[in-house]
């Protein structure tokens, strides 16, 4: 993909980044957008490759990317914080993660549908609820055994 335009996009709640390079790498624009105007990006843009720090927000800016006809490539977070130049800003952000995109050695992550994000999600609080009750029990255990060490 290094023959197309890259789109760097740092996303956020309301707001989005996007860093667009040429396929020279030279840096066309750096700025910040809403998401209607996002959409209208991806959907009016020739197909490029599409590079975003990968996040649960960032499946969906993929899958939608993807439909636009984009090349999407989801990039772990810890690749693209160290190729941050400069202090951590928006624009410095979708500069790395530019930079991220171009590194042929970097694999992308997976972009997962919303039933495998749904999925994931439920795992996860599983996952927490059971910690939670474990650390409770324990909690219970070790004031049980204190009790019993001073009725003695």
């Amino acid at each position: 993909m290094k023959n197309s335009t890259l789109l760097a996009i740092d996303l956020a709640k309301t707001h989005f980044q996007v860093c667009k390079l040429l396929p020279d790498d030279t840096e066309h624009s750096n700025k910040q957008i809403g998401r209607a105007a996002l959409t209208k990006l991806l959907s009016t843009h020739k197909p490029a490759l599409v590079a975003m720090e990968s996040c649960g927000g960032a499946h969906h800016w993929a899958r939608l990317a993807k439909s636009f006809g984009h090349t999407v490539k989801l990039i772990h977070p810890k690749a693209v914080k160290g190729l941050l130049v400069g202090q951590k800003t928006d624009k410095n952000d979708a500069f790395a993660i530019a930079i991220a995109a171009r590194m042929a050695h970097l694999r992308s992550c997976a972009i997962l549908t919303p039933e495998n994000q749904g999925a994931n999600k439920g795992g996860r609080s599983q996952l927490t609820r059971n910690r939670r009750d474990t650390h409770v029990g324990a909690r219970v255990g070790c004031e049980r055994s204190c009790d019993l060490r001073h009725q003695g």
